[in-house]
Parts: structure tokens; C-alpha cells; sequence
């Protein structure tokens, strides 16, 4: 969601609040727990903003991580578990590459916005 997005890029805490606020206005009819959730815990989140901001985006790129552990899950199933199972060394190699390209993709658009 590009409206909770704004809440933790967000320059400062204040901003941050700020932009909570507008995510509650638009979505909390529809999504009531997530902004109650992100309220209730703002005292814990909010020391996220104590960081530096290069620090803060390694932070929540950490999914772009996660994802690309999911894919190379999902592309080599199996892999190294059976030693009479032939497999192809080729999948991780074509994996990485294309989540590569994926996240220098992500990350170019990302600085443009």
C-alpha cells in the first residue's frame, strides 16, 4: 500500500505520524486493524526514526531479501537433499539473474520517485 509506505519513508517521526493519520482518514474503514495495530505499537516503531535514514532503508528492503530467498525456495526444490537425484545447475544460476534484474529495476524507480 503506497499510503502505509509514506508512514515509515517518511523524513522525520512527526512526518510519519502525519502521514498515519492520512492512512487512517483513507483506509480504516476498510482496514481497521492495521492502523490500530500501527497506534497501539506506535511507542516500539517509532524508534525506527532514531536511525539514519540510509539505515532505515536497508530496514524495510529487507523484504526484497526475503523474496529472493522464497524464489531461490521455490526454484530449487530439493536441491542438494538427494544425492541420486539428478538436477539442473542451471535454475538457481537463471533465478538469480532474474531477481537481479527485478531489484535493480525495483531500486532505479525507486530513486526516481
Amino acid at each position: 500500500m503506497v499510503d502505509l509506505k509514506r508512514v515509515y519513508t517518511a523524513p522525520t517521526e512527526e512526518t510519519a505520524l502525519n502521514e498515519l493519520e492520512l492512512f487512517k482518514d483513507k483506509w480504516d474503514s476498510k482496514y481497521p486493524k492495521i492502523y490500530k495495530s500501527w497506534h497501539d505499537n506506535w511507542a516500539t516503531l517509532s524508534t525506527y526514526f532514531k536511525y539514519p535514514e540510509a539505515v532505515r532503508r536497508l530496514i524495510y528492503t529487507t523484504n526484497a531479501i526475503e523474496g529472493f530467498n522464497r524464489q531461490m525456495d521455490w526454484s530449487s526444490p530439493g536441491l542438494g537433499t538427494d544425492p541420486q537425484k539428478p538436477e539442473n545447475p542451471a535454475l538457481p544460476f537463471v533465478t538469480i539473474n532474474i531477481s537481479y534484474i527485478s531489484f535493480s529495476v525495483y531500486t532505479k524507480l525507486e530513486t526516481v520517485s
